[in-house]
């Protein structure tokens, strides 16, 4: 069994072999002098600070004016490398924070490494993204998110309730002015409260005088995002309403489906196989079911970067899956593993780099991702890439989720067939 320390070292060393890695060769994206696409607007907040003007960019991207302000205080003179120093610093603390939730509800440190582990090798995931494209605040929203929901966790369980509600007060408030998903942990724990579980049953009820102060947070999110509004200078006319319909009008269900395959990789199939003891799981953590169902809508109506947007329902479905490596990780046989782990690291683009944009490659037909580095940089994703190559990653990746659920059905009986003998 793994120590604590040694599951530290170990982390320790997995983020620094992918930073090293990163730097020598992974290359900053072009577009637009390295501030990529959203990255624009957010360079120009930062550029208003710097020159003591009101910020002024289109919505929603004006609202998270927290990474860009820290980088104009620390690196007013280079802010280029501000954002890529202050994401990649939000970066490693959201991976140190993430161990520390996971431990919140597993006790096996090598489940915790191997989790932990998923995080750091995805392209999508802070360490790796902010090498690449510097300028955004996905970093800072993902420490502050999950700082928040380890506060949450304890409020419920009763673990030093006060000063918990004071740190997630103070982390809602702040963390609206990185990102509006910020407020998704205080939204929970007060979503908490109107439910109880009575023989693994739902039961709704109005909230008891003692966890009225379970609102507070939110209330406070709610008056720092309003603020917000008022200080910054919107540029356009979109409405957050306006975006919401037409991202549920228009993405279809099977991209959606692709989207999530595509963010956690293969390995999900444990948390979908699992699903019956998940959701009896959830049940007895209505803030955890409050939060994935909430982050699992975002990606939905967030915006067309589907696959980053459910990456954030990230906490919860690695506890999903984290459960059934604890519970019934007997099932895994050596075929299985094997299929799993493969797959995984192909998936995350593990030991492959993120391209350039703008580029001259050419689409290329993928094994669940393009097994190359000279390719179309819009092919990662659902929405934005090939067509015809989306199908056929969706149809590899259909397939092997079925594959891998058959085996695992299999397993499954087999166990059951030798225990009755």
């Amino acid at each position: 069994m793994l120590k604590k320390a040694d599951t530290h070292a170990i982390v320790s060393l997995l983020i620094l072999a992918y930073l090293i890695v990163g730097f020598t060769f992974q290359k900053q994206i072009s577009q637009n002098e390295g501030k990529g696409f959203d990255g624009v607007y957010y360079y120009q907040l930062a550029t208003d600070f710097v020159n003591n003007e009101t910020p002024t960019a289109k919505s929603p991207f004006v609202y998270r004016i927290g990474t860009p302000y820290v980088v104009s205080v620390f690196f007013p003179n280079d802010l280029m490398t501000g954002f890529k120093a202050i994401n990649l610093v939000f970066a490693v603390f959201s991976i140190f924070l993430l161990l520390v939730f996971l431990r919140l509800y597993i006790d096996d440190e090598r489940i915790i490494v191997l989790l932990v582990a998923l995080y750091i090798i995805y392209w999508q995931a802070p360490l790796r993204l902010s090498i690449y494209y510097p300028v955004h605040t996905d970093p800072a929203s993902i420490t502050f998110m999950l700082a928040s929901l380890i506060a949450v966790t304890n409020i419920i369980r009763d673990k030093s309730k006060r000063g918990n509600l004071i740190l997630l007060t103070l982390l809602t408030g702040v963390g609206v002015l990185f990102r509006e998903i910020c407020l998704v942990p205080a939204m929970a724990l007060a979503f908490s409260s109107f439910v109880s579980l009575k023989e693994q049953k739902f039961a709704l009820n109005f909230p008891q005088k003692k966890q009225l102060t379970y609102f507070i947070p939110m209330i406070i999110g709610l008056l720092g995002y309003f603020i917000i509004l008022l200080f910054v200078n919107k540029s356009d006319d979109s409405t957050f309403f306006g975006a919401t319909l037409g991202w549920l009008y228009e993405k279809s269900a099977s991209k959606y489906l692709h989207a999530l395959m595509m963010a956690f990789g293969p390995i999900l199939i444990l948390a979908i196989y699992n699903i019956r003891n998940g959701i009896q799981f959830l049940k007895s953590e209505p803030h955890l079911l409050f939060f994935v169902v909430a982050m699992l809508l975002v990606g939905w109506v967030g915006g067309s970067d589907t696959e980053r947007l459910l990456y954030w329902s990230m906490p919860v479905v690695y506890i999903l899956i984290g459960k059934f490596l604890s519970e019934r990780g007997k099932l895994l046989n050596w075929q299985i593993i094997a299929l799993i782990a493969i797959t995984q690291l192909i998936s995350t683009r593990a030991f492959l780099f993120i391209p350039d944009y703008p580029n001259d490659f050419s689409s290329v037909i993928p094994f669940l991702t393009p097994l190359t580095n000279e390719f179309p940089l819009f092919d990662l994703w659902s929405w934005h890439g090939n067509q015809k190559m989306n199908i056929f990653s969706f149809i590899q990746y259909t397939a092997l989720f079925g594959a891998l659920f058959w085996m695992l059905k299999h397993a499954n009986s087999k166990q059951s067939n030798n225990l009755k003998k």
